[in-house]
């Protein structure tokens, strides 16, 4: 009972003493913006704008944009089909999005992976889907969204697996969409 007395009276002691001179707490330090000029700030006439031209304000990470697709006719009696795109030196690849599409003959299963061959991320599992039935052949799909950041000779590798080597199946494709951005290597 005396808890309950205690919790009733502070509900009123608390605001009484926030709302005091000095009982408020002080509000946010004072934000100084810098990189951009004559920027008019809506509604907000104490933000001060000081960068120049020569100073901007950094907006992106300043990378090439990169978007590659790579395909197999088929599967020619392999379970695995695999591609592998090279990062030139002094390059990083960003890695945004992967996607997968794989024919194969009905019954049979599929799944696929993303890693960096060089420095960079590991082992990222694509989940695929299984479509239906077209011309004859199962379809899977799959498309993930990471960020992945790789370097090195080893380049970004996109592989598909199947539970199976027979029959040829149909076409592999495979996608990357990120950026290339420029790294220093001494």
């Amino acid at each position: 009972m005396n808890i309950r007395i205690f919790a009733f009276a502070l509900s009123f002691v608390v605001p009484f003493v926030m709302a005091q001179p000095g009982g408020v707490p002080p509000g946010p330090p004072a934000v100084e913006i810098i990189g951009t000029v004559d920027t008019n700030v809506v509604n907000t006439p104490d933000v001060v704008v000081a960068n120049t031209p020569l100073d901007p304000v950094p907006t992106m990470l300043g990378g090439e944009p990169f978007q590659s697709t790579s395909f197999f006719d088929n599967w020619d009696v392999e379970s695995v089909r695999a591609i592998t795109w090279d990062i030139p030196f002094d390059k990083m690849i960003i890695v945004q999005t992967v996607s997968v599409s794989a024919f194969v003959p009905p019954g049979q299963e599929v799944r696929a992976e993303v890693r960096s061959q060089g420095v960079g991320f590991g082992q990222h599992p694509i989940p695929l889907t299984r479509q239906g039935t077209f011309n004859g052949l199962d379809l899977y799909v799959g498309t993930m969204s990471l960020t992945g950041f790789a370097t090195g000779d080893g380049g970004v590798r996109l592989s598909a697996v199947r539970n199976s080597t027979s029959g040829d199946g149909g076409r592999v494709e495979f996608a990357l969409v990120g950026y290339i951005v420029d790294i220093h290597i001494p």
